[in-house]
């Protein structure tokens, strides 16, 4: 659904006449904390516009509010909800608040509001899921876990992955696509610390195996120093971002695909999208992740080699597995494709069909 902003300009806190008329709804109100209060950011504007909308093209059957960790988006769909008196959707792609985040009291009442108004709430993780119903009892029947879906492999990608490796090629090629944060987030440096050690037990595999890194943040150049300082330099190969197309070539040509978390707990109510692009590119994947929802999917998708992702010696034990399998020209997974399909764009389009027939008045 398109906003009321006109399109590259959202910081709409530029715009005198809209900040000036929040200020003075708030004041009846005793608060001055507009930048706090998903109540007085932008849903009043979504509100009148909504509105005006309607009165121009008819009313929506349902209005769809998305949140990425912050309120606003789903407050605002709440208020044009209550202008044209329609079904409400809330969906949570990420936890609200985000990871590391607290609500403020008024953002609390907020998310309150907003869930016992909606006709349904989806989350994209059971953990959150379960994590809302904990805190927000008299929501718990509204709720619904729809997870994220395998995106379609491209046709050439398909062609690619049923050709299979070419004979004889003894090199073992991993890859990571997408951001790694360096320092205390999401970083590469145990996995870079488990090369030496594969080496150390496969004095073979030295010289024949390529840990790539595509994509971008501080987490690369920290990867390569790592890899520099524990002289496995050439092992590991820094490259920047590739169009989408080009990314699932590469993807469905790897021997293993790894994705990491943060080794700490506050992340758990999130699983990273690229989990289910491996999913459809059905390669081993390595995911160094804690216990908990990512590990249980990847787990039982039959592809996954688990290990904690601040744990090298671990790592460096599904790598010599890995590597055993590629010389030895076995396979380490077996992918359960009744597990995988539930992943599928055909199985979510049922779901919301269902959903979206329990909602529409």
């Amino acid at each position: 659904m398109r906003t009321p902003f006109p399109s590259g300009a959202w910081p709409r806190a530029l715009d005198y006449p809209y900040v000036r008329s929040l200020w003075i709804q708030a004041q009846p109100r005793g608060t001055r904390c507009l930048v706090d209060d998903p109540e007085f950011q932008w849903a009043p504007r979504m509100e009148k516009w909504a509105q005006a909308r309607a009165e121009r093209e008819g009313e929506p059957d349902v209005i769809w509010g998305i949140s990425y960790g912050s309120l606003r988006s789903a407050v605002a769909a709440r208020h044009a909800c209550e202008r044209l008196d329609v079904p409400l959707v809330v969906e949570f792609q990420d936890p609200c608040p985000y990871p590391g985040e607290e609500l403020d009291l008024l953002e609390a009442r907020a998310l309150e509001r907003t869930l016992q108004y909606a006709s349904a709430v989806i989350t994209t993780t059971s953990t959150y899921a379960s994590e809302l119903s904990d805190r927000f009892p008299k929501a718990a029947n509204k709720i619904h876990v729809i997870h994220l879906t395998m995106p379609p492999k491209p046709p050439q990608a398909r062609i690619q992955s049923a050709a299979g490796d070419p004979p004889g090629d003894a090199t073992l090629t991993l890859l990571h696509p997408g951001t790694l944060y360096g320092g205390g987030a999401r970083n590469a440096r145990s996995l870079v610390r488990a090369l030496p050690l594969l080496f150390e037990r496969r004095p073979e595999a030295e010289d024949r195996v390529r840990l790539r890194l595509v994509g971008g943040g501080p987490g690369l150049a920290e990867a390569a120093a790592e890899a520099k300082k524990l002289s496995v330099a050439e092992a590991v190969s820094v490259e920047d971002p590739v169009p989408p197309e080009m990314i699932w070539q590469q993807m469905v040509s790897a021997d293993c695909l790894v994705v990491i978390k943060h080794p700490g707990g506050a992340y758990n109510a999130q699983i990273p999208g690229k989990v289910f692009c491996f999913l459809a590119a059905e390669r081993p994947i390595l995911a160094l992740v804690p216990e908990g929802e990512t590990a249980t999917i990847v787990r039982g998708s039959g592809l996954g080699l688990i290990a904690p992702p601040d744990d090298a010696p671990t790592i460096a034990d599904r790598l010599v597995d890995l590597w055993d399998a590629k010389v030895s020209g076995r396979s380490t997974v077996a992918p359960v494709r009744s597990y995988i399909s539930r992943f599928s764009e055909e199985n979510m389009g049922d779901q919301l069909r269902q959903l979206l027939d329990t909602v529409r008045r």
